[in-house]
């Protein structure tokens, strides 16, 4: 992120994403090979509170697996004990919404410090993957967030499913990365030959977000 001397290394994604043995009681490492990168004391501290954000977020992924549920139960129930500012401040504008004929809850996010978080997140994979600082600006997007009341509500929601499904379709051949896939995988790309970065990023086995960069 920065041209700091590097104090540590930090997982990417987030060490609190993985669950904890005792919470899912199956047997399984869900936190096997993490990966970890060079950080710098500012940029780990500050995102600490995002983790956080991000976990609470990404675990409440509408289809999820059976995973993302026990956790919910488990070490989120623990967290919202602690911080119950936390659960209240993400529910406290909802909206109800039928997703396949379903009844269920839509909710206003923090859309930037949502996209920060992801944002550090694919820097972080792409220099574990290439090596080097991924300078360029990112353009992020996921079809789990969408416009529901905003005047161009359904055009802006068409182009995000369009940008979605280009970079899925782009990313297709490539082999996910992750030793706990359950969890979390990724697929990157670098097209030099146009100077592009493709990411797809799934936690929890339904939640999907698509990131870009390049200089335009």
């Amino acid at each position: 992120m920065c041209d700091s001397e590097a104090s540590s290394r930090e997982h990417a994604p987030p060490l609190c994403l993985f669950p904890e043995g005792k919470d899912m009681g199956d047997g399984n490492d869900y936190r096997k090979n993490l990966i970890t990168v060079p950080a710098c004391d500012e940029h780990n501290l500050e995102k600490s509170d995002d983790d956080e954000y991000l976990h609470l977020l990404v675990i409440h992924g509408y289809f999820n697996n059976p995973l993302a549920k026990k956790q919910f139960k488990t070490k989120l129930t623990r967290a919202f004990s602690r911080k119950p500012a936390l659960l209240a401040a993400l529910h406290c504008d909802n909206t109800s919404v039928l997703v396949d004929g379903v009844e269920t809850r839509a909710v206003t996010i923090e859309r930037e410090r949502f996209e920060s978080s992801i944002d550090m997140l694919v820097r972080a994979l792409y220099f574990h993957i290439y090596g080097q600082r991924l300078a360029m600006p990112l353009r992020v997007h996921t079809p789990l967030l969408i416009d529901i009341e905003g005047e161009n509500a359904d055009e802006v929601n068409e182009q995000v499913k369009k940008f979605c499904l280009a970079v899925r379709t782009h990313l297709d051949p490539k082999e996910a990365i992750g030793d706990n896939p359950d969890i979390f995988w990724f697929k990157i790309d670098h097209s030099e030959n146009r100077n592009l970065v493709s990411c797809h990023i799934q936690f929890y086995g339904g939640f999907d977000i698509f990131v870009t960069a390049n200089e335009k």
